[in-house]
């Protein structure tokens, strides 16, 4: 055992400064080429500068898509401002109506114009808004995933329990909580206000936030005045991505326990004659520490064969002198005096 930890003590040593080399390389550092080399303290301000840039693309990628929304919707606004003699609240109200598609029916164009540019904005502000909540849902997933992978590596009593791997863990369920229970405060926030201002009782109010918030607008009840217009119209928005991203988080979380199930029951599996002859890529009879672990990861889903396949070859084309191994000379990395 003593043995063991200190080979995957040294692993470990040896799989950071490859990284540290790769996100040195990628990241512009001339650690290398400036003759120092790169250390662990390199490749570790590397990870923190690399993970600090990808926070801010996020961060960025987010207001960019809420800046295109929050244009496009004025613009819309401006339109059934000046067409339809609608005022401010009511013309962005409409516009955030269309966009959700909630649809309550309660404001339609009346002018031939107004209906053709109905035509072309309903359209446009389907593709807007889908791509725009398809850029944050991205940003999300990427957490999503992140969180994946620390799942999958970290699976909290998942080792030798298949029970283990089937139920949520302490920090999904969490997850799960957290999500719904913010649409569940958004949602009571809604109808308190909406039930005030429109005067509704309280299940008429529960009914109102669900059927919006859902985007299915029956048309039965909408709001009426200026000011439930106008708080409707932010509360439209951030009701209904709350809600996608409640389920989108269920979603993500009912994935990984599948996927951890599914680790769980590939690695305690015996292998049978034909994952055997899967698993041996080279044909020579006997499964390699490398055929195993790529194997798997290829049965798990994780990584495709084709992928793995390529990056094999690009180190074959770089290993040169076909040792196993590619040296300083050989990834053009070459010390500069």
């Amino acid at each position: 055992e003593a043995t063991l930890g200190l080979d995957m003590e040294e692993g470990e040593k040896v799989l950071r400064r490859r990284k540290g080399s790769v996100y040195g390389s990628v990241g512009g550092l001339e650690c290398q080429a400036s003759g120092s080399g790169c250390g662990l303290n390199d490749a570790d301000e590397v990870e923190r500068r690399r993970l600090t840039s990808e926070r801010w693309e996020e961060r960025r990628a987010v207001i960019r898509a809420l800046a295109g929304v929050t244009i496009f919707l004025m613009a819309g606004a401006a339109f059934y401002h000046v067409w339809e003699g609608w005022s401010w609240v009511s013309s962005a109200y409409f516009c955030v109506v269309v966009a959700t598609t909630v649809g309550y029916g309660d404001l339609t164009p009346s002018t031939p114009v107004s209906k053709l540019f109905t035509v072309v904005y309903v359209v446009v502000a389907v593709m807007i808004i889908l791509a725009a909540l398809a850029s944050l849902f991205e940003q999300v997933m990427d957490s999503q995933e992140r969180l994946l992978v620390n799942r999958l590596l970290n699976p909290e009593g998942c080792v030798d329990d298949l029970a283990g791997c089937q139920s949520m863990t302490a920090s999904e369920k969490m997850e799960v909580l957290t999500s719904f229970g913010t649409f569940f405060i958004i949602g009571l926030v809604g109808s308190c206000i909406l039930g005030h201002l429109e005067h509704l009782s309280w299940l008429d109010s529960i009914y109102f936030t669900v059927v919006t918030a859902s985007t299915v607008g029956f048309g039965d009840m909408e709001p009426n005045s200026e000011s439930t217009r106008l708080f409707a119209s932010i509360w439209i928005l951030i009701s209904t991505i709350s809600l996608a991203h409640a389920i989108g988080t269920l979603s993500s979380v009912r994935a990984a326990v599948r996927q951890r199930v599914l680790a769980y029951q590939t690695i305690h599996t015996s292998l049978s004659r034909g994952d055997y002859r899967a698993l041996d890529r080279d044909q020579d009879g006997q499964i390699s520490q490398i055929e195993y672990l790529t194997g798997m990861l290829v049965k798990l889903g994780n990584v495709d064969q084709i992928l793995i396949d390529e990056i094999l070859e690009r180190f074959h084309d770089q290993d040169r002198d076909r040792d196993g191994e590619i040296d300083m000379d050989e990834a053009g990395l070459a010390l500069q005096d």
